[in-house]
């Protein structure tokens, strides 16, 4: 629109990411927050577009957009001839439903994977009805793909193309943030993980080259640290334990020296003398730790458990 001097107003839920409504601005459009759900979003929409006599571009369901987005697949088969297998992330459709079309054209043979966060998979039931169905959701990293009823025009050509339809959960997207971070030097937000996720946690049956589509990074940094530690959390990285021990002098670096000899890192030590659940002649001790992964998690519990030091609560 700016490269023609047309002007446009984007809407998005009032829960939008930061990251994501300020690049918008930042390209020369006016943002408005309105609705707390896509739906109530596009209603919002399509009202101020009907008041201004303006054009009305719907975020997915468009034929227009179908095709945009379905760029992606030539890119693909230019850049990779020889491509057996497609990961595609899912929301309302529309990247998903313009890739598969390229691909069914150009790359018949082709195995096209479609992946929905498991907290908000509309996908699975409007393929069982056999038309779009309205799901409730729950809340999901993966907002971007969070839309409760995929588009008509997408849901049509999504369910004749894809070969595979699967959902991942939220330590799967976390953990595929982690990895993407580590590993490919990439931030990725939740949805542009999710096939990520759905690859490494061996949930798809891929064919031949395999080509997994990072569909965005827009990432709160906010939001980030705090995806980052569930991430680590999902991989056996960090965690959160309490314990309890005798109220003497000494005791505590006794405890601390056992997790040094584990090679555990202490990011964190809380000791309380009082409070409910504190016996006489006790105190309780929460720790935040730096762990491998999870069979590190379990040496730590159980090297604590020998040693006296009941591990009364433990999170990772």
């Amino acid at each position: 629109a700016a490269e023609y001097g047309v002007s446009a107003t984007i809407f998005m839920p009032v829960e939008a990411s930061l990251a994501k409504v300020e690049a918008t601005r930042s390209y020369g459009a006016e943002v408005r927050l309105a609705g707390d759900s896509l739906t109530a979003t596009l209603i919002e929409a399509r009202a101020f577009a009907d008041e201004r006599h303006a054009v009305f571009v719907h975020p997915f369901d468009d034929d227009r957009i179908i095709e945009g987005q379905g760029t992606l697949g030539l890119e693909l088969v230019e850049q990779l001839p020889d491509v057996g297998t497609v990961v595609l992330p899912i929301g309302g459709g529309g990247l998903a439903a313009g890739v598969a079309t390229v691909m069914r054209a150009l790359r018949p043979d082709c195995h096209i994977i479609g992946v929905q966060a498991a907290a908000c998979d509309s996908y699975g039931p409007s393929l069982a009805a056999g038309h779009p169905v309205h799901v409730e959701a729950g809340p999901t990293m993966a907002d971007g793909i969070a839309v409760k009823q995929p588009g008509e025009r997408t849901f049509a050509i999504l369910r004749e193309l894809i070969d595979q339809h699967v959902t991942v959960d939220e330590a799967d997207i976390s953990s595929a943030i982690l990895w993407s971070m580590e590993r490919a030097k990439q931030i990725v937000e939740g949805a542009g993980a999710a096939p990520l996720a759905a690859l490494l946690s061996g949930r798809i049956e891929t064919h031949g080259p395999v080509v997994v589509v990072l569909g965005g990074g827009n990432v709160d940094p906010v939001n980030l640290m705090t995806v980052i530690r569930h991430g680590l959390s999902a991989v056996g990285r960090y965690l959160r334990l309490t314990t309890s021990l005798a109220d003497r002098p000494g005791e505590l670096s006794r405890l601390l020296q056992l997790l040094a000899v584990l090679r555990v890192n202490i990011l964190g030590v809380d000791h309380h003398r009082e409070g409910v659940g504190v016996g006489v002649g006790e105190t309780r001790v929460d720790l935040v730790l730096q762990t491998r992964n999870a069979e590190h998690v379990h040496e730590v519990e159980q090297a604590l458990t020998a040693a006296g030091y009941p591990v009364l609560s433990s999170t990772n």
